[in-house]
């Protein structure tokens, strides 16, 4: 069996097995008393609306959310297990997870739209720190210093990359980054999908397009701004309309003549610079410390 390293994305590991970790109990209350209980929310606003009509509207029933945790044991064995099955399914013969460290140049970097704003208020797993703190005492781990654990995925993965670039021979690629991140298709290499199971080689040529899709259309779960933003919204750019803007464009250069004719025509005389920032933030770096430059991206300095 070929020797290969699957490269865990271990943020979305936290999250994943944190959330496994906890039960949510949704009752339904009406004048300080409770109705009913579901285990899905969706069913209890249903309740809650259907309570609210038959009374003739004289209740005003609300929904309220108890999170109830598993046991730490239990934690950890669902951890473990997913984990392994990621190892397994992944045809890997061992593995490393990368974590996302307190720093990271793209908050200072990004100069139209803060970087994740829209995450602030998103709400943690109960066992988020312990989980953390889990990983990093039984499982091979690195932390990522003023990047993300992404860019650490993409470097390894691009090391293993190089090394079938100078054979020819896939299996050479002795790296598989697992992930649900659909920023790190913008890396060539093997990929494994952790909610869909699947594995997947990604060309170059695919890479590349990826990530001049994602230059127009930037990345609402990061708040990376794209062409929507960028020109108020007189040209609403989603994935269907980045693809028509690429048309068949296939070499590196013509994707980038593509997106600059976006940008200029829709960003304003500024529109260099905000392709430029834009692209500094949704590229996975290859090397430490890199500096992206969406010219020198062009010009293959980070093949």
């Amino acid at each position: 069996m070929q020797n290969r390293t699957a490269i865990i994305d271990a943020d979305v590991i936290v999250y994943r097995a944190g959330f496994a970790g906890q039960d949510s109990i949704h009752s339904v209350v009406a004048n300080g008393q409770v109705m009913d209980q579901f285990s899905r929310k969706a069913e209890a606003n249903d309740f809650a609306e259907l309570l609210a009509l038959g009374a003739d509207c004289k209740l005003s029933p609300i929904v309220e959310t108890e999170i109830v945790p598993k046991a730490h044991s239990e934690v950890e064995n669902i951890l473990d297990v997913m984990i392994d099955n990621i190892v397994e399914q992944s045809g890997a013969t061992d593995y490393i997870c990368y974590l996302s460290g307190k720093t990271n140049f793209r908050t200072e970097a990004a100069k139209y739209q803060e970087y994740k704003a829209n995450r602030k208020d998103s709400v943690k797993p109960v066992h988020y720190d312990f989980i953390r703190e889990y990983i990093q005492e039984k499982h091979p781990v690195v932390i990522s210093d003023n990047c993300e654990a992404d860019d650490l995925c993409a470097m390894r993965l691009w090391a293993g990359f190089r090394k079938y670039r100078d054979t020819g021979d896939k299996l050479d690629c002795d790296q598989i980054l697992c992930s649900i991140d659909k920023d790190l298709l913008n890396v060539s290499g093997w990929h494994y999908n952790i909610s869909s199971r699947e594995i997947l080689w990604q060309e170059p040529e695919a890479a590349d397009r990826h990530f001049a899709l994602q230059l127009l259309t930037g990345d609402r779960v990061d708040n990376i701004a794209g062409l929507t933003f960028y020109s108020n919204s007189k040209k609403r750019v989603g994935p269907a309309t980045a693809n028509k803007l690429l048309g068949d464009a296939v070499t590196k250069e013509e994707m980038y003549d593509a997106v600059c004719k976006a940008y200029e025509e829709f960003a304003g005389d500024d529109w260099h610079d905000k392709l430029n920032n834009s692209g500094l933030l949704l590229w996975m770096q290859r090397e430490p410390e890199q500096a992206f430059d969406i010219d020198d991206w062009k010009g293959g300095l980070y093949d």
